[in-house]
């Protein structure tokens, strides 16, 4: 691994297995409309497409430089001196110096059970942050934070939907 960049991704069992179900079901559904397949087809893409966009996409990486938080629409850069850490140990949100707070997607659970029922962090994103602050050694950076759109997840969210409606349309009345 390397000591200058380090990256955690939301990948969590319940949302792997309702991705694994659908994967496994796509077919039976598939064949279920069989007799309009371009509704299925529509179908099956636009929900394929919706469900990764609730679970693997999400990412923090930090690096000597800066954090970048890719959130499922978005993309965060910021300096690393603009960091400040939380005392709270379930905080899914980065607090930055002068600036409103980010939060991060990555952080968040995708089903989140009602109690821990201890004294961990309830995501292991928020443990990992500051292991991983410490660990990577910072450099001086520019002191900025910036926002870009996530133009990959955009297209796979306008794939989503426009399954949907074309599904819908197709349908017979």
């Amino acid at each position: 691994m390397r000591s200058d960049r380090r990256t955690f991704r939301r990948v969590e069992k319940q949302a792997l297995a309702v991705i694994g179900c659908w994967v496994a079901f796509a077919p039976v559904a598939f064949w279920l409309m069989l007799p309009n397949v371009a509704m299925a087809g529509w179908f099956v893409l636009g929900l394929t497409c919706a469900l990764w966009l609730t679970g693997p996409v999400v990412s923090v990486t930090v690096t000597r430089q800066e954090v970048v938080v890719r959130n499922t629409f978005h993309t965060w850069r910021i300096g690393r001196s603009l960091i400040s850490r939380s005392d709270d140990i379930d905080d899914t949100e980065l607090r930055i110096a002068g600036h409103p707070a980010v939060d991060v997607s990555a952080f968040d659970k995708f089903y989140s059970p009602r109690i821990t029922g201890s004294h961990k962090p309830a995501t292991p994103g928020t443990g990992w942050f500051g292991t991983t602050l410490a660990e990577v050694p910072a450099l001086p950076d520019d002191g900025r934070r910036r926002l870009g759109p996530h133009w990959s997840n955009l297209l796979l969210a306008l794939i989503a939907v426009a399954g949907f409606v074309e599904a819908w349309r197709l349908a017979p009345q």
